[in-house]
């Protein structure tokens, strides 16, 4: 019986973490609850072999094959092929235009993923999410005032019989490119690229776990504009046009900067060259976790 309470709070213990962490998914912890009846296994055996002379053993072995099982489904990066059940991956498009519209809140909720965000001249959003167990969720919804808040949820459509959850899960986007956006991103452990060189951005939201994040901003951004970063362990790379001053906020223990003459006028904020002169101003504020940051100017 030890050895199942033991396993039982090991196992919840290494959940908890990973969501402290930002390293576990909402889909990924929805994964991970469908292998429960291993439990039982656990159990059963420690109670077989409870009062042999190698049970304990036993046991560990037992438990340890079951998490390596586990991990195997919810993070391998390789196909599975286990009674009939195989792994296939799938392309899930979504797309909506609307030229009334005249400012777009977008928000992404995803889990582990590789994010690609560029824009269109042509569209509201559209887009295509490759995966074997995610499927896209799109929701709009247009205010009195033609704002459209737009949500695009990645959604667990896991089929037992079917397919396995296994292999990189690739969200490529494009949202309006004609109109001023505020746009959030909540990820779990990612690759982030946002390529936003000719959106009007208005403010950014990053919420992420152990991330690289690649952002390119264009002369087209808004005045005053506000970048937010949380995240886990990083690797964080701005691309900012020279002509705009730049305001960085470090809330964070980087173990490394890179910003490019940027001065420091205390309490953690650093300004970039004639920041003062500047017509045009942005604000970034990083709260991430042991991460490198990097400003570079086009």
């Amino acid at each position: 019986m030890k050895w199942f309470w033991g396993s039982l709070l090991i196992i919840i213990g290494l959940i908890f973490l990973g969501i402290n962490t930002n390293y576990l998914s909402p889909s990924q912890i929805a994964d991970i609850a469908r292998f429960w009846p291993l439990l039982l296994v656990i159990w059963g055996v420690s109670l077989v072999f409870a009062r042999t002379k190698y049970g304990w053993i036993i046991t560990f072995l037992v438990f340890f094959a079951s998490l390596s099982f586990i991990c195997m489904a919810t993070f391998g990066q390789i196909n599975y092929k286990f009674n009939k059940l195989v792994t296939t991956t799938q392309t899930h498009t979504f797309s909506r235009s609307d030229t009334t519209v005249k400012k777009a809140k977008i928000t992404i909720n995803t889990g582990a993923i590789e994010l690609n965000l560029k824009t269109d001249p042509n569209t509201l959003i559209k887009g295509g999410l490759t995966s074997n167990y995610l499927e896209p969720e799109l929701k709009i919804d247009k205010t009195s005032n033609d704002q459209a808040n737009i949500s695009l949820n990645t959604t667990t459509k896991w089929n037992k019989w079917s397919n396995w959850p296994s292999g990189k899960n690739t969200l490529d986007v494009k949202i309006a490119e004609k109109i001023p956006v505020d746009l959030t991103v909540n990820a779990g452990a990612s690759q982030i690229n946002l390529d936003l060189s000719k959106a009007i951005i208005e403010k950014i939201t990053l919420n992420a776990g152990a991330t690289e994040i690649n952002v390119k901003l264009g002369n087209t951004i808004q005045n005053n504009a506000k970048i937010q970063i949380s995240t886990g362990a990083s690797n964080i790379k701005f691309t900012i046009p020279k002509d705009i001053g730049v305001r960085f906020k470090n809330d964070s223990p980087v173990t490394g900067m890179q910003l490019n003459n940027y001065k420091n006028i205390g309490n953690k904020i650093y300004e970039s060259p004639d920041y003062s002169s500047k017509s045009k101003k942005i604000e970034i504020n990083s709260s991430s976790g042991a991460s490198s940051v990097e400003i570079k100017t086009k």
